[in-house]
């Protein structure tokens, strides 16, 4: 595909550093960090002890024991307390540096012809957001405003959120809070890799791993195209052709070309297959299956 670019409108940037930075980010978050050598990254949530969602980090590794925490969206003063809630006598300093900060995603380009400032960093992670390749990144500490206005002489215009949105759906890449929220565990959601499996303990870490050994999982995230659908709205029900109930839309997308709409949907694992037909305040949809592209 061509070059698309997009700016996160509203990140947030936690700089997590100190002596004891690793181990404690490695006992609150699903991943496993404790051999993340510098220039890595990963994904990663902060979980309740019920396996929850509370936040979703993309998670870049600058030193040994310094990282940057990156969530698309959310409440700030929410997600900087829920990364620190477990420090105790650890020596780790959480500074929130999103003014200072640019977040977002690129498809086929490199970064570095944008020219970074001297001092800044930059961080890049492979990523299927809106095409089957394309980069990640944060650059920080920057002046946002002019940064930005270089991406654009650059590259030209980002695409808007709808855009972004509907490309994303495309690809089924769930986000933080849009998808992914308390209401959810990351399996649910598709996201495998943003847990670890063989770390051992972290916050959530049994729920996780339970409904893993079962090998079923009670809902699964999935995409579903109505068509029309301006009466499709988020937690609406969804019940299959004969009636029965079989979950509910999480986020939805309006695709105006197409006069479709684009939902994200939690259903009830083994009630249903791709391609099957279900309704949602009387409008007619599909599941798509893992392949199936919409734009």
């Amino acid at each position: 595909m061509s070059l698309c670019w997009y700016l996160h409108p509203s990140p947030i940037v936690l700089k997590v550093s100190g002596k004891d930075a690793r181990r404690y980010l490695n006992n609150r978050l699903s991943n496993d960090l404790r051999a993340a050598t510098p220039g890595t990254s990963m994904i990663a949530g902060a979980l309740t002890p019920q396996g929850k969602v509370e936040g979703l980090f993309t998670v870049y590794v600058a030193a040994d024991d310094l990282f940057y925490l990156v969530s698309d969206g959310g409440v700030r003063q929410t997600l900087f307390a829920i990364v620190g809630r477990y420090i105790v006598a650890d020596r780790v300093s959480i500074v929130d540096v999103s003014s200072e900060s640019l977040a977002g995603h690129i498809t086929d380009e490199d970064l570095s012809k944008i020219g970074i400032p001297e001092g800044a960093l930059l961080f890049c992670m492979p990523r299927k957001r809106i095409s089957s390749e394309g980069n990640d990144f944060l650059i920080t500490p920057v002046d946002t405003a002019a940064l930005a206005l270089e991406m654009k002489n650059t590259w030209g215009e980002q695409i808007d959120k709808a855009n972004y949105d509907l490309r994303r759906f495309a690809e089924g890449s769930v986000q933080f809070p849009d998808e992914v929220d308390d209401s959810i565990i990351l399996t649910e959601a598709g996201l495998r890799d943003a847990v670890s499996f063989t770390k051992g303990c972290y916050v959530g870490q049994e729920v996780i791993e339970r409904s893993d050994a079962i090998g079923k999982l009670p809902r699964t995230m999935e995409r579903v195209v109505f068509k029309g659908g301006s009466e499709i709205v988020p937690d609406a029900r969804i019940v299959s052709v004969g009636g029965q109930p079989l979950g509910k839309v999480v986020s939805v997308f309006p695709d105006a070309t197409r006069g479709n709409t684009c939902a994200f949907c939690l259903l009830k694992s083994g009630a249903y297959v791709a391609g099957d037909s279900v309704q949602c305040n009387g409008v007619s949809g599909e599941i798509l299956s893992k392949e199936q592209r919409t734009v």
